[in-house]
């Protein structure tokens, strides 16, 4: 910590060689010391405003969403009493409340996903199957699109064709 100012200090030495020095090896010695504390400062500052941004973004999408959700089952919850002998009125209500709770527990899956770290795998792999795969994935949705155009870029299990799938 600095006396004065009561914060602490963030050095980064360096070792300086210079040739047809005095010294028994050859080169002189000397060393370098930088203060990165402001450095340092602002570099959290900043993972902090983008950490802030981010749950901002995440916590409004996510009450959003949830608003959204909630609509339905108010206004069918307001509607019930007056209308519940109606058969098929229960049965749009029940269909409704079900989809609507299956939408906030995906919700409530989804951000549980993102609360817990990714554990990264490292393994070896064959990038010619790897591309393969994912241009045969390419090929699906353009399948399911409708679409019949597309290439294939050399691989052993796919068939080739002339141009470009739009996505």
């Amino acid at each position: 910590m600095l006396p004065r100012e009561n914060r602490p200090l963030a050095v980064s030495a360096k070792t300086v060689y210079t040739v047809g020095s005095s010294s028994n090896d050859g080169t002189d010695r000397g060393g370098m010391i930088e203060d990165l504390t402001r450095v340092r400062l602002r570099e959290s500052q900043q993972r902090v405003l983008t950490e802030r941004e981010l749950f901002s973004r995440v916590a409004a999408r996510l009450s959003h969403e949830l608003r959204n959700a909630l609509v339905p089952i108010k206004i069918f919850a307001q509607l019930l009493p007056e209308r519940y002998n109606e058969a098929e009125f229960r049965d749009q209500f029940s269909q409704s409340v079900i989809r609507e709770v299956d939408r906030v527990d995906s919700l409530m899956s989804k951000l549980t996903f993102f609360a817990h770290p990714l554990q990264l795998v490292r393994e070896e792999i064959d990038l010619g199957e790897l591309i393969g795969a994912v241009l045969m994935d390419v090929a699906l949705e353009c399948a399911r699109r409708h679409t019949t155009n597309f290439v294939y870029a050399g691989s052993k299990t796919a068939p080739a064709a002339q141009t470009i799938c739009p996505l």
